[in-house]
Formats: C-alpha cells, structure tokens, sequence
C-alpha cells in the first residue's frame, strides 16, 4: 500500500485534530528545544565559564594561599616546634636529674653490688645448687634406678616371652587354620563356584544376543509398520 492511499485511508476527523492539536504541540517542543539549546549554550556555559573564572578559581586561590599555607606555617611554628622543643627540654631535665646521677651511683656502688653478689652466690645459691644435687642423686638411686630395673625386669621375663609366644601362636593359627581354610575356600571358588558364574554368563549373554535383542527388533519393526514408533 502506498503512502497516499494510506494518508487516504485516515479519516478527515483525524486529520482536523491532528493540524489543530498534535502540529502546534509538535511546533512548540521544538522551539522549546532549541530555546533551551540555546540558553544552554549562550547563557548557562558562559556564565558557568564566568562563575568558574571570577568566583571558584579565587576562591581556590585564597583558600590554598590564605588560608592553608598559613595554617600549615602557624601549626608548625606555634605546636610543633615548641612542643619538639618542650620535649627536648625535658628529655635533658631527665637525663641530667635522674639517668645521669643513676649511672654514677651505679659506678660508685659497683664494688658493693658485685660483694653483694658473690656473697649471694657463695652463701645462698651454691649451697642450694649443693642441696639440689644431693636430693636429686637420692631420688635417681631411691627412685628411678630401682623405678628402672623393675620395669626391665618385666620387660625381660613379662613383655619379651608373652611377645615371642603371641607370635608364635599367631604363626601356628596362620599354619594350621588360616592358611588350609584359606587354601579350601580358593579350591572351592575354583571348581564350583566360578564355573557356575562363567557358565551363567554365558547364559545370560546367550538369552541377550538371541532371544531379547531380536525380540526388540521385531517389537520396534512390528510397532514401525503400524505407526506407533518412527
């Protein structure tokens, strides 16, 4: 169908609304639009241009050189340093009242500290280390030494002869019970049991290859011919 028989075919009630309604909706949407192209383009970029120029890059201005910088110069000046220097301060007050009159009393008193030590070592520790040696000698021959020769005794005439005896018995029951049984069961397995197997499945395969597969053959010819299979 052609454009003029279709332009044809709408009826002139249509035709009436769409001239006095839809053509002037249409007309103003683009002048709309190419107002607001425009403003957009002639107004709102240049004075957004303008603001950026005379008001957001001054404003960066003052704030980065006004107002950071001199911050920053204050912080560093005014906190900073004075506290670095406090803490200076009272690390020297420290170390010259307290570190440096502690390590001379500490070389001055040297000699009685190191009196105080060997009379603590010849008097108190090695008495002790003497006591110590003289418990522990009377716990190892009291104690572990007899502690020892028990147990090697139950080693030598408990453990040792019930270990030997339980393999040899372990060995008699493999000789004469576990061995011949074993040996029955692979004889009987051998002669009647897997001969019956081989001679099932050979059955079975026999039943498949002969019977059942051209059994389903016929079924699917017979169901192909009537139209019930494809």
């Amino acid at each position: 169908m052609s454009t003029e028989q279709r332009s044809d075919s709408v009826p002139w009630p249509i035709r009436v609304v769409a001239v006095l309604f839809v053509l002037p909706v249409r007309v103003l949407w683009e002048i709309i639009a190419w107002a607001g192209i425009f403003v957009w383009r002639f107004v709102v970029r240049p004075l957004g241009r303008l603001l950026h120029y005379t008001i957001v890059v001054p404003a960066r201005f003052v704030w980065r050189y006004l107002i950071v910088a001199p911050a920053r110069f204050l912080w560093r000046y005014l906190v900073v340093v004075p506290v670095s220097w406090l803490l200076a301060g009272i690390a020297a007050v420290v170390r010259l009242c307290l570190v440096e009159p502690a390590k001379w009393l500490f070389r001055v008193t040297l000699p009685l500290w190191r009196m105080l030590g060997r009379a603590i070592l010849t008097w108190v520790l090695r008495p002790l280390g003497i006591a110590a040696a003289w418990v522990l000698r009377q716990i190892y021959l009291w104690v572990l030494r007899p502690i020892g020769w028990g147990l090697r005794l139950v080693y030598r005439w408990i453990l040792l002869p019930g270990w030997r005896g339980a393999g040899w018995l372990l060995r008699q029951v493999y000789r004469w019970v576990l061995r011949p049984v074993g040996l029955a069961v692979a004889w009987v397995w051998r002669w009647t049991v897997a001969p019956v197997w081989r001679a099932v499945a050979a059955a079975a395969r026999w039943i498949r290859q002969e019977i059942l597969r051209p059994a389903a053959a016929s079924i699917r010819s017979a169901l192909r011919a009537i139209g019930l299979a494809d």
